[in-house]
């Protein structure tokens, strides 16, 4: 109502040029347009493109006052402009598609141009130079040609549709061919990239040239499909049968684009035209086409495995040069059987017959500080023995949930369980485009994405998790975007975006109606609050060591999160300068239900010794290490040595709300006919978030004071300032050398996108929840057998609560410091001949105060929770999570590409990486927090970058056989009918592999909040590139568990492991039926020499399977083993 009313307010503002339509009907359209207020950054000028051009006369003398016009050739919208004093023209805001370019002056001949390419977010130039006396000049551009970027100076890619119709891609989506373009990490599946909850589209995760995958900013005509909740991931990921082009801008970014501080990715669906137009297809996979998984156990059955993916495309005109509609559909059900090796306890161990290297130490002896202790039993082989008399009643109801077949003695990888799995994935694209007047063209799209996953757990619905332990999730996306352009002018030009974007997610967890771990288990407060979002088994952690955990991973579950969206922009053009100025206004709406699963920790640390000096009995060498044979015995005890409880305690929904306004101004100006300057800003506001009824949470952990936003006499926004200066200069410059050969420089800051209260969206008191300490890695923060203690809602009338000391939230500090990254880059561009473009050039980024999850409350080496900054003070044990801004990156690369659009049957595309990104481990996309929080060791944190990858080298080709009719060899007969219309594909992957650094148990250290490093006892690490279950990557005997409390001498991300090559191969062939009807038979090769890409080893250093590879690395895609995909399509 408050956005009306302003509206209302600003009537005269918002109707001025209504004179100006020549509609009726325009006036209402974009006024409601104009008034809507909502929610997400929006890119607008990425939804058009800009034609530019200077106009001179045979003797290179400018011409004035010439008029051009552009028209489209599908379906005949026109676009004019005259050219200036300096015989300079500009057609911004241009719809994409292909222009015939039309110049005339009295007295000059005409000058026609043909065949002019123009995609979303790019400038294309035409210049002229007009004859007298002669014939009419017309020009046919090749339309493939490989353009210059002659007038912008960003760094950009674009993804065509024919790359995205003819190579082969693994996902079938656009992000598969993402990580074509330099500077782009391999695009990476993530931990949901199979779909689902956080990643219903099956997204994948995007870096760029050593940005945040957060800042990645995707949208979709115009409109942000960027994952509120989940933001590295999208919302919506369209067929690419339905789509027409990729723009990628990964540095150095124009104003215009919207607030992004990494990649900006903009994908255009499909338009209608004055031809009908539309596909039908279907596509196969199946086992019976897929090599057996390399880790597979000999002897037994490649599992099941059916992918069909079908659909078709529709568009044409309903009203000639007026009215034009596009529609899409694509349906992926796949059917599977997903096999894996699990860890999980033999009978032996589930009996408490422990084979364990190291001594099992009984908890009940020895000093309360875990000092003292003595071993159990040892039986006649030397395995330690725990009575069964002592072993949990609780942990026996799990142990008889183990599943049979598992054999003694194999203590890693022991049993191998296919669970079937069903994902269905339903596209839907539709679009309207009306040209109402010569001055108005509006477009209206709707898009719907359902989706279903079902899944058992792989241990049952009790032990749940393995990859399996969701049994049901699904939901809905689906999107709605009204977009008007209106060409007051020729110089004049003001396009307005309104969009919507909505998703709901729903998961239904194993036993979700049952309260498992009160009324099955008995353990006492567990499973609080109403069914499904309580129902369910805790979950039972094994933190050291390579068993697999029992429990559910994820409660039952709803998400619906609305984001609401307007852009208004305005392009003038006044002289040699080409302004644009406007807003974009966004607001995200979170409305979760969903805690935290109880959980229960077994560290190892119960059954260890804790040494306080080198004389203490049986510490000649330091605490023993511990291993997965301790936190086993330490779950046959009942002891975790930690444990958390979380209750949802709201009638409804948690909500979050959350606005961002960014105003921008830039200028392109041509100083020259050969030399284009860049300048531009933007302003970026991002109020403090609320909740849908009062304002947020603040934790002040100077004082331990809990204040509640808005209740009682607390502001609505605690007081809490956000910075009011966020400018984002950019500048670049373009220079023509030669009509051949291009230089450009770019900078841009860039400042984060990310939601500022995001990781505070399930705060106490909306969840209640407790995190039970131990006095140290040595001792119980409780028993399963009493659980936890009550948990009591706080009155919060006041605003000012008490912060129970087991109760751990996130907050922002009191200023919150909004990071930005810097973006610079000098590039040569060349076209070559023979339709060959080549460009190298070096691209940087500095990332600066990325906010980081900072605990306040770490705990110092050997301190244990008693040396926690908050203890001494106020007692506080839980970790307290401040959102500060103290990650920092730095990102060099070198970039190199060759590019050969079409021609001669040939088109290809290589490019190559070098790169090196460093930064504070491991949070690189501001999700995460830094490894080591205690200020004096801050600096072992500094390493290079998960996502790292020294050399990346891609390359993709389309190449048609020159056999049959109209090509260059056997163009008759029977030859020409069997040997014509076939074509082959390619896409060539290589680059470095992915970094990992070895970690050991961290009951020494006894630094809450910290992980342990291994200690490195070899100067240098071999490596010997072995995999599978029986010999180590690289030399493990490089490294050693750490025995006293201090952190390993190792580093974070030291190591690098294996490398990843794959090639996919296309095979089509084309046949004509009847014009325009063509049918066309694929067979596509994934992973064409099923060459085995391999995932990082075990890194736990006392580990059973240390050093060991035993899972294969998918890359860009999710299965890593070669499979065929068999298509059939038709096209008319």
């Amino acid at each position: 109502m408050s956005a009306l009313r302003g509206c209302r307010r600003r009537a005269h503002r918002c109707s001025s040029g209504v004179h100006a339509f020549e509609s009726i009907l325009a006036f209402p359209i974009l006024v409601t347009l104009i008034c809507l207020v909502a929610t997400r950054p929006a890119t607008a000028q990425s939804l058009y493109g800009t034609i530019v051009g200077v106009v001179t006369d045979p003797s290179e003398a400018v011409v004035p006052d010439a008029k051009v016009e552009a028209t489209q050739t599908e379906t005949n919208e026109k676009r004019s402009a005259t050219t200036n004093a300096s015989g300079v023209y500009t057609l911004s805001t241009v719809p994409a598609g292909t222009y015939v370019v039309s110049i005339s002056k009295s007295g000059f001949d005409a000058f026609e141009a043909r065949g002019i390419k123009l995609t979303i977010n790019t400038t294309v130039r035409v210049d002229a130079k007009l004859t007298v006396g002669g014939q009419p000049l017309t020009i046919n551009v090749l339309s493939n040609a490989a353009e210059l970027q002659t007038d912008r100076v960003d760094v950009h890619g674009v993804v065509t549709s024919d790359d995205l119709q003819q190579l082969p891609q693994p996902t079938r989506t656009y992000e598969g061919l993402i990580g074509l373009l330099p500077g782009v990490t391999p695009p990476n599946p993530g931990f949901a990239g199979a779909g689902g909850t956080n990643n219903p589209a099956r997204s994948m995760i995007i870096n760029v040239n050593g940005t945040s995958a957060n800042g990645t900013n995707v949208s979709v005509d115009g409109v942000s499909a960027t994952n509120v909740w989940v933001q590295f991931y999208s919302t919506a990921v369209p067929s690419t049968e339905a789509i027409a082009t990729v723009n990628v801008v990964t540095a150095s970014s124009s104003a215009d684009q919207g607030v992004m501080n990494g990649a900006g990715i903009h994908v255009q669906i499909k338009s209608g035209t004055n031809s009908f137009h539309g596909s039908a297809y279907w596509y196969n996979e199946n086992n019976a086409l897929k090599a057996k998984p390399y880790f597979q156990p000999a002897g037994t059955k490649k599992p099941k495995y059916i992918d069909n993916d079908a659909g078709g495309t529709l568009g044409g005109p309903i009203i000639k040069d007026k009215l034009f509609f596009f529609g899409s559909y694509e349906g992926d059900f796949l059917r599977e059987a997903l096999g894996n090796f699990y860890t999980l306890p033999t009978p032996d161990m589930a009996s408490g017959i422990l084979a364990s290297p190291t001594p099992i130490f009984d908890p009940t002896t020895g000093n309360a500080d875990g000092s003292g202790r003595t071993p159990f039993p040892k039986d006649s082989t030397g395995n330690y023995i725990i009575p069964s008399g002592r072993i949990s009643s609780i942990s026996k109801m799990l142990i008889a949930q183990i599943p049979s077949g598992i054999p003694n003695g194999v203590y890693a990888n022991n049993i191998f369980i296919n669970t079937p799995y069903s994902y269905d994935l339903q596209k839907i694209d539709t679009k309207i485009d009306w040209n109402t007047t010569q001055k108005l063209r509006i477009s209206g799209r709707f898009s719907d994405y359902p989706y279903s996953q079902t899944q058992p757990p792989a241990f049952g619905n009790v032990l749940g998790p393995g990859r399996g332990y969701n049994t049901n999730q699904f939901g809905n996306i689906y999107a709605i975007s009204a977009m008007a352009t209106y060409v007051a002018s020729p110089r004049f030009v003001v396009d307005v975006i309104f969009g919507l974007t909505h998703t709901t997610q729903n998961l239904l967890a194993p036993l979700s109606n049952t309260r498992y771990g009160a009324d099955v288990l008995g353990i006492p407060n567990t499973n609080l609050g109403p069914l499904p979002t309580a129902g369910g088994v805790p979950q039972f952690n094994f933190t050291t060591g390579s068993l697999n955990g029992f429990g559910y991973g994820y409660p039952s579950l709803v998400y619906e999160d609305p984001v609401f969206q307007y852009t208004g922009n305005a392009s003038w053009v006044k002289r040699n300068h080409s302004i644009r100025f406007g807003i974009d206004v966004s607001q995200q709406h979170m409305n979760h239900k969903e805690v935290t699963p109880t959980q229960f920790n077994f560290n190892g640390g119960l059954t260890s010794l804790y040494c306080p000096s080198a004389s203490s009995p049986g510490c000649a060498a330091g605490s023993p290490p511990t291993n997965q044979f301790n936190s086993w015995a330490d779950f046959l005890l009942g002891t975790p040595q930690n444990a958390v409880n979380n209750v949802l305690n709201v009638p409804a929904y948690i909500t979050l709300r959350s606005w961002m306004f960014a105003p921008y101004v830039s200028d392109t100006y041509q100083i020259m006919p050969k030399l284009t300057l860049y300048v531009g800003t933007g302003w970026d506001y991002f109020p403090v978030p609320r909740r849908e009824n009062r304002g947020v949470e603040y934790y002040n952990p100077a004082t331990n004071v809990y204040n509640i936003c808005g209740e009682g006499r607390i502001p609505t926004n605690c007081g809490i300032s956000v910075q009011k200066i966020l400018f984002a200069p950019r500048a670049g410059l373009a220079y023509r050398v030669k009509p051949n050969t291009v230089i450009r420089a770019g900078y841009s800051l860039n400042p984060e996108q990310i939601n500022m209260y995001r990781d505070g969206l399930y705060n106490y008191p909306l969840t209640l929840s407790q995190s039970l300490p131990a006095l140290n890695t040595y001792t119980a923060s409780t028993t399963l057998a009493k659980g936890f203690p009550a948990l009591q809602s706080p009155d919060i009338s006041t605003g000012t609560i008490p912060l129970p000391p087991v109760v751990g939230v996130s907050s922002s500090p009191k200023h919150f410091v909004r990071g930005y990254t810097e973006s610079y880059n000098l590039s040569v561009q060349q076209q070559l001949g023979w339709n060959l473009l080549a460009q190298i050039g070096y691209v940087g980024t500095l990332t600066i105060h990325q906010h980081t999850r900072y605990n306040a409350n770490y705990g110092l080496p050997g301190g244990g929770v008693q040396s926690q900054q908050l203890y001494p003070s106020f007692g506080v044990t839980a970790a307290e999570t401040i959102i500060e801004p103290f990650e920092h990156m730095k990102y060099h690369s070198l970039q190199a590409q060759l590019e050969k659009r079409f021609g001669n049957g040939l088109q290809f595309f290589s490019s190559y990486t070098w790169s090196k990104w460093m930064g504070l481990c491991c949070d690189e996309n501001g999700d995460g927090q830094p490894e080591i929080p205690i200020p004096q060791y801050y600096h072992r944190n500094y390493a290079r970058m998960p996502d790292d990858r020294t050399n990346n080298f891609q390359l993709s080709a389309i190449y048609q056989l020159p056999f049959g009719k109209n090509q260059r060899y056997l163009t008759e007969g029977i030859s020409a009918a069997i040997a014509g219309g076939w074509q082959v594909n390619g896409v060539l992957s290589l680059y470095s592999g992915a970094l990992f650094w070895v970690s050991a148990p961290g009951t020494s250290l006894n630094a809450p909040g910290s992980p342990q490093l291994a200690d490195q006892i070899k100067p240098h690490v071999a490596i010997y590139g072995a995999h599978g279950l029986a010999s180590p990557y690289f030399d493990i005997f490089a490294f050693a568990p750490v025995t006293t409390a201090r952190f390993g001498t190792s580093s974070f991300d030291s190591l690098r492991g294996p490398g990843y090559g794959n090639l996919d191969f296309g095979l089509f062939r084309t046949f004509a039926i009847r014009e325009p009807l063509k049918a066309q038979f694929r067979i596509e090769a994934l992973n064409l020499t099923n060459h085995p890409n391999f995932s990082n080893p075990d890194n736990g250093v006392t580990d059973p399977d240390f050093g060991l590879i035993t899972s294969t690395n998918p890359g860009s895609r999710l299965i890593a083993e070669r499979y065929f995909r068999l298509g059939l399509k038709l096209l008319f």
